[in-house]
């Protein structure tokens, strides 16, 4: 699978990288959207396109300039993995394993992860 990854921590990026790289996957590294957004502007074949955008959830949220919806604009077919800090890289390295030839079932085609429970009346 073609992954773009988009880790502002380098330390964090590397490891990534380097395990998925070990796992079969083509792995391009970015440490932010502004420079992901560059890497991008060179793909012009939909052969080249990532299959998959990994992104440090802290720059999803900070990003304020729409790069999710330019990217599944350009690359439909792309699944958005918003890779939150409390996920490891054997829970990425598994999600990427299982889903390889995966085709979106939504136009959205953000993975989300539930968000904590909320005990009510405490």
């Amino acid at each position: 699978m073609d992954i773009l990854l988009i880790e502002n921590d380098a330390n964090r990026r590397i490891a990534a990288a380097d395990r998925l790289a070990m796992a079969g996957h083509r792995v391009t590294l970015s440490s932010s959207v502004r420079e992901a957004r560059e890497i991008l502007r060179f793909v012009e074949d939909d052969a080249d396109a990532p299959e998959a955008v990994v992104i440090a959830a802290a720059l999803e949220m900070a990003d304020r300039t729409r790069f999710h919806e330019e990217t599944a604009d350009r690359f439909p077919d792309a699944c958005w993995i918003p890779f939150r800090p409390d996920l490891g890289l054997d829970w990425l390295e598994d999600w990427l394993t299982r889903t390889t030839g995966y085709t979106p079932a939504f136009a959205s085609n953000v993975i989300r992860f539930p968000a904590a429970r909320v005990r009510h009346g405490a």
